[in-house]
């Protein structure tokens, strides 16, 4: 790390040196030519923006919207920056019936979706792994995988009532496993109140009679499995034997740090759409019911890398998640009194930047989403897949290894894994009624601070 850092310095003063030293005057010159240049381009901005803005006051339209914010997404004052988001905002939420713009109309939706007090939600989830060009060795270990990946399906059916700004909440469901022909069923329970100073998360799942054939013979009389937060806290053999944190804390940093990232996140994928087409209008027969006002959500390669590299160079953003980063390694005993800098952020930004331009060619990762809106202004459908096209020939590269190691035996490889999946939220906000959690104690269930505490026991090393 330290090398690197020297590296980084030497040559910038080698450039600087260079520079001034060749030729001063032109080297100034020339920077303040640069200067200038980059102020003219500023004015430019803000002019070209204002007339944008005055021609989406007039009428409205999708074209002048995108353009208005790519404009914007390039303007450094902040402060203009910020006035020019709230006046466009303000027109198109004005306009927002017209369908003007795919991308607030949606991000409304989400919005709306914060208002759910109760639902019933259900699940499909479905895995597909494929192979190419691979050697025999790598076709005979992929074979032994494959069938039980690509045989696995898992199906959820959640009831959810919450209160108190969805610091307090119950559920209970139903949860479907099947693979190579074998189906577990599993009723779930859970019970969430975080608005005390001792949070309250409490979840039981039943355990399926396929799942206790391969469990310890100490629990295959068990019926349920049992996460409770209440016996974590005051456990200090646990939480050392887990190496956790305050929870409260915790949870607290993480609910503020929702807030404040999703306001910034709204404003920050508005402009991203605009530069990258993220999301545009749909075909509501995909998702099986012509009612909903249907949208895509399309992330190729390409466009995903560009978005997260866009987000990476974005001040609001990036500044947001080193607060939180600060304040989770506030609560660890390991780095109290640590701090992320500026200069720890740029540098570990830039290596990230750095990493994915290197990965493009190594993993490819493309996302599909159709997303229907209902009536009331709810995200209710979801369907969609997200794939990953994995080149073995190019991971070498990534370490800046140009010739193939010798214990990859087929660098020509291409692994593809998919997964397909979709949803559907009904009887939103209704009242719904959700039975108690089943009684559990010690002859019964599996506790899963016991469970963990008894494996970090058994291997202490690990």
């Amino acid at each position: 790390m330290k090398s690197k850092k020297i590296m980084a310095i030497t040559l910038a003063a080698g450039v600087f040196i260079g520079g001034v030293g060749v030729s001063p005057v032109k080297a100034f010159a020339t920077t303040e030519n640069k200067v200038q240049a980059k102020v003219s381009t500023q004015k430019e901005l803000q002019s070209k923006v204002y007339k944008l803005l005055n021609k989406i006051k007039v009428n409205p339209n999708e074209k002048d919207i995108k353009e208005a914010r790519r404009v914007i997404g390039d303007i450094d004052n902040h402060s203009y920056r910020s006035s020019c988001s709230y006046l466009l905002d303000l027109y198109i939420n004005k306009n927002i019936d017209k369908n003007i713009s795919s991308i607030d109309e949606l991000v409304n939706a989400y919005k709306m979706n914060k208002k759910i007090t109760s639902c019933e939600v259900e699940q499909n989830l479905g895995i597909k792994l494929d192979g190419k060009n691979l050697s025999k060795e790598d076709e005979k270990s992929l074979a032994q995988i494959l069938s039980i990946i690509n045989s696995l399906n898992v199906k959820t059916d959640i009831k959810t009532v919450s209160r108190d700004e969805n610091k307090k909440a119950v559920a209970e469901g139903n949860v479907k496993v099947s693979v190579n022909g074998v189906t577990m069923d599993m009723k779930v329970w859970s019970d969430v109140d975080i608005t005390g100073s001792n949070p309250k998360i409490k979840s039981i799942v039943e355990i399926p009679e396929a799942l206790k054939v391969i469990m310890p013979a100490e629990y295959k009389d068990k019926k349920y499995f049992v996460y409770d937060i209440s016996k974590i806290l005051p456990n200090s053999e646990a939480v050392e034997a887990t190496k956790m944190i305050d929870f409260q804390k915790l949870i607290n940093s993480a609910t503020n740090f929702g807030v404040s990232f999703n306001e910034s996140f709204a404003n920050f994928i508005k402009i991203a759409d605009a530069k990258y087409d993220i999301v545009s209008k749909g075909d509501a027969s995909k998702l099986g019911n012509n009612s909903v006002k249907a949208y895509k959500i399309d992330l190729n390669n390409e466009k995903l890398i560009n978005v997260i590299k866009y987000a990476l160079k974005d001040k609001k953003m990036t500044g947001l998640v080193k607060d939180y980063i600060n304040d989770i390694m506030a609560l660890d005993p390991n780095y109290s009194g640590t701090k992320v800098t500026d200069e720890q952020l740029s540098a570990a930004l830039n290596q990230t930047i750095m990493i994915l331009d290197k990965m493009k060619d190594a993993v490819q990762i493309d996302i599909s989403i159709d997303v229907g809106v209902d009536k009331n202004g709810y995200v209710s459908y979801n369907k969609g897949n997200v794939k990953f096209t994995v080149n073995v020939g190019e991971i070498p590269k990534m370490s800046g290894d140009i010739q193939p190691k010798k214990d990859i035996v087929n660098t020509n490889s291409i692994y593809t894994l998919l997964f397909d999946f979709d949803s559907n939220i009904s009887k939103i906000n209704e009242d719904i009624k959700t039975n108690p959690m089943p009684e559990v104690n010690e002859k019964n269930s599996i506790d899963y601070m016991d469970f963990v505490t008894s494996l970090a026991k058994q291997n202490p090393n690990k």
